[in-house]
Parts: structure tokens; C-alpha cells; sequence
């Protein structure tokens, strides 16, 4: 019974660990070239927006943090997911497991 379901979760463990991965680097480039940051001499700290005692350090000033983050989210969902239609792994249903019985939802 764990046998079986480790052979149904490992490919889709594997797509996520993979797709986690490419997030956080998606995350970190569009950080460092589409969300503008600056360091203030006035405040002494690093900014994320500018302005006159704003000295840029890297980006430029397209995206906030925020948006940064939502725009990785919403990639890395869709990457797993399609991931999953590429791959024929489930997409929605659920798969009883071992004598507990509980379902699990393998992709959303």
C-alpha cells in the first residue's frame, strides 16, 4: 500500500521540488531587474522607491515587491500545473491511499 503510493507521489513531488525551484529563481531575477532598489542617503537604508536622496543599486522601477511575488506565484502554479498535464499525472481527482484512507489531491 505505501509502495503504491510512492510510486504515484514521486513524479509529482519531484515536478514541485522542481517548480519551487524555478519560482524562487524567477523570483530573484525579477527582483533584481524589474523592482527598482535604491539606497537613501537622507534614511541611511536601502529603498524601494526613488527619489531625490535615492541612489539606484539595481532594477528599475516597473514592478513592486508585491507584484514581483504575484507574478512568481501565479508562474510557478501554472508551471506545476501544466507540468502535470505534460507529464499525464492527476489533475483534480482524488486517489485513496493505504489503510488510513484518506484522499489525497494530487494538483490542484
Amino acid at each position: 500500500m505505501l509502495w503504491q503510493f510512492a510510486t504515484q507521489a514521486l513524479p509529482l513531488m519531484v515536478l514541485g521540488a522542481g517548480s519551487g525551484i524555478f519560482g524562487s529563481l524567477l523570483d530573484s531575477v525579477l527582483g533584481a531587474t524589474v523592482q527598482f532598489s535604491g539606497y537613501c542617503s537622507e534614511r541611511q537604508r536601502m529603498v524601494s522607491k526613488p527619489g531625490p536622496t535615492v541612489e539606484k543599486v539595481s532594477g528599475v522601477n516597473f514592478l513592486s515587491g508585491n507584484a514581483v511575488n504575484f507574478v512568481a506565484a501565479v508562474t510557478t502554479a501554472l508551471v506545476c500545473y501544466y507540468g502535470c498535464v505534460v507529464l499525464s499525472l492527476p489533475t483534480g481527482g482524488a486517489v485513496r491511499v493505504g489503510p488510513w484512507g484518506p484522499l489525497f489531491n494530487f494538483c490542484i
